[in-house]
């Protein structure tokens, strides 16, 4: 338990000036992570950024593309591993991609090769390092957020589109791995990414 102090404004009545007053009120806080501790991990075999990580179903960390020494090469940690380790690689070098976990596969999206944003899309088997061609974005971007859903589908949320032009979307669309295609769904208040 933990205490704050709200000041309230106090009605003035004809014989006295306004004034504030200091009162008390006891508030109720959870220490939902209290068992959570973070530690330095193994280290990466170059430094590597704008790549995306994620938790496949092997419950490996797997990090995807960014800007590195070997920029098609996908990393792999397990839980019982002491270090990282090269797995598959990438058809094409990507920075600034998603990439999610839905229904058993990975899907990676979007990113950059260059100065412009890309609407490639791909299911990635990570146990094989296969590669399939997907429904492409409507829209192509780079340094967007992404997501994935409990039923199975990804989400790509504002970004980048050609960063000659600094076009900045709010577009959000959703990928349906049932119908192979993107919707335009709600976009964001404002442009982000």
């Amino acid at each position: 338990m933990f205490s704050a102090i709200f000041r309230k404004r106090k009605r003035s009545s004809p014989k006295k000036n306004t004034a504030l007053r200091a009162c008390l009120e006891t508030l109720e806080r959870r220490d939902l992570l209290t068992s959570l501790l973070w530690s330095a991990g193994p280290d990466l075999p170059a430094p590597q950024t704008d790549a995306a990580a994620l938790v496949a179903p092997d419950n490996a960390v797997y990090l995807l593309g960014g800007d590195s020494a070997a920029p098609k090469v996908v990393n792999r940690l397990t839980a019982t591993a002491t270090g990282w380790e090269a797995t598959h690689k990438l058809d094409t070098q990507r920075n600034d991609l998603g990439a999610v976990q839905a229904g058993g596969a990975i899907y990676v999206f979007g990113g950059t090769k260059n100065t412009e944003g890309g609407d490639e899309v791909l299911s990635y088997d990570y146990r094989l390092g296969d590669h399939v061609d997907l429904a492409k974005l409507n829209l192509v971007r780079y340094d967007f957020g992404y997501a994935a859903d409990s039923s199975g589908r990804a989400y790509a949320i504002g970004g980048i589109g050609i960063r000659a032009d600094e076009e900045i979307w709010s577009d959000a669309e959703r990928y349906n791995p049932a119908d192979d295609a993107w919707s335009p769904i709600a976009p964001l208040p404002q442009a982000v990414h």
